[in-house]
């Protein structure tokens, strides 16, 4: 099975050179693209256009990859595959939630087949949360989970969101009144 990580940047060029390090985490695992673009969504989009793996990497321009975290990730074969992460290099957890309507469990490094990605329509524009939106999608399409735990995706970042509060929580329940129902 092969994998390709893709980068997606956008808007000032800042963001294009702060994912060096990010590239540079997953440039020895796997095909490495990185597209920068006027959107999140087109450039991790344009990217995965440009892969030649059966399985898709997002990850961010302010994260990295462990070393390990594509061969884990190659160990699972379902159609997307959930790892650790670790919040501002804290202990890496497992995400869990018993209803992905209301909490996202799949972090953006979670590994996804390519033809799936490609069937459910990639990312849409959204203000945040595209990854969850599109992990209902392919849930909704009855896609497999599995896990590598051993994979730990580095989210320096911290995982927050910079938006204001009230587009967070727009762009949160127009997501939920979208996906209600979904697995």
């Amino acid at each position: 099975m092969a994998t390709t990580v893709c980068v997606g940047t956008y808007g000032s060029r800042a963001w294009a050179d702060r994912a060096r390090r990010a590239i540079e985490s997953a440039d020895a695992q796997a095909e490495t693209i990185h597209v920068h673009a006027a959107t999140l969504a087109e450039a991790r989009n344009r990217a995965a256009s440009q892969a030649s793996g059966d399985r898709l990497i997002f990850l961010d321009a302010d994260d990295r990859l462990a070393p390990g975290y594509v061969a884990a990730v190659e160990t699972v074969a379902t159609d997307l595959v959930q790892t650790a992460i670790s919040y501002a290099d804290a202990d890496p957890v497992m995400l869990t939630t018993p209803d992905m309507t209301r909490r996202n469990y799949l972090h953006v490094g979670t590994a996804v087949n390519s033809s799936l990605f490609e069937t459910v329509g990639g990312f849409h524009e959204w203000a945040c949360y595209e990854d969850w939106e599109l992990w209902l999608r392919i849930l909704a399409a009855d896609a497999t989970v599995g896990q590598a735990p051993a994979a730990v995706y580095h989210a320096d970042g911290g995982g927050r969101n910079d938006l204001p509060r009230p587009v967070q929580l727009a762009a949160w329940r127009a997501i939920r009144r979208l996906h209600q129902g979904a697995p």
